[in-house]
């Protein structure tokens, strides 16, 4: 069994993002792109985005700056050797691994990546496109290991495909709007 743990305010006491933010981004771009999620305007996607387009310094001074500052939960150390956990967050990978090999502490993290641009930093996301219309995570394919992973979940009844139009999904994942240019792609769900 896999061992699997969010990083910010789990592994970390303060979140990542928000301690960068706070030094080397605007404020109050963080505070308006907070307000806007919580009254449901904006999505978690493009708040991230958001939050770090304010930041301009190039990714390893702000590394630099949060591998002195950032501190881990007690008992982190022991519990990632007993049990080899993985990380997973909505931050960014340039930020965390960073803080392992601080740590001396080698673990597989699963998180969204940052490029530095002089406009401020670029997200991409690991988990695929927001849709324009409602909002909902649209996956991207994976590599073969992701195909065979869902072919064993498949076969043991854990995953299964929607189905519309033509034994393809039509729909968003959250079946609110159609995708277009999408019609040969399955969207997938647990039950």
């Amino acid at each position: 069994m896999t061992l699997i743990l969010d990083w910010d305010g789990t592994v970390t006491v303060d979140d990542t993002l928000i301690l960068a933010l706070r030094e080397f981004g605007n404020w109050q771009v963080y505070l308006d792109a907070a307000a806007a999620l919580a009254r449901g305007e904006i999505t978690l996607h493009e708040e991230i985005r958001r939050d770090a387009e304010s930041i301009r310094t190039p990714i390893e001074e702000v590394v630099a700056w949060l591998v002195e500052h950032l501190e881990l939960r007690p008992g982190f150390h022991e519990l990632a050797e007993t049990h080899r956990p993985v990380i997973v967050s909505s931050n960014f990978r340039q930020l965390i691994e960073p803080i392992l090999a601080r740590e001396g502490v080698e673990l597989e993290v699963r998180a969204n990546d940052v490029e530095w641009e002089p406009r401020g930093w670029r997200a991409t996301f690991r988990n695929g496109e927001v849709c324009g219309t409602c909002g909902a995570v649209q996956a991207r394919r994976r590599n073969q290991r992701g195909r065979e992973r869902r072919g064993r979940l498949r076969r043991r009844r854990l995953l299964r495909p929607l189905r519309g139009a033509g034994g393809r999904s039509h729909l968003c994942p959250r079946r609110a709007c159609p995708l277009p240019g999408r019609a040969t792609r399955r969207v997938r769900a647990f039950r």
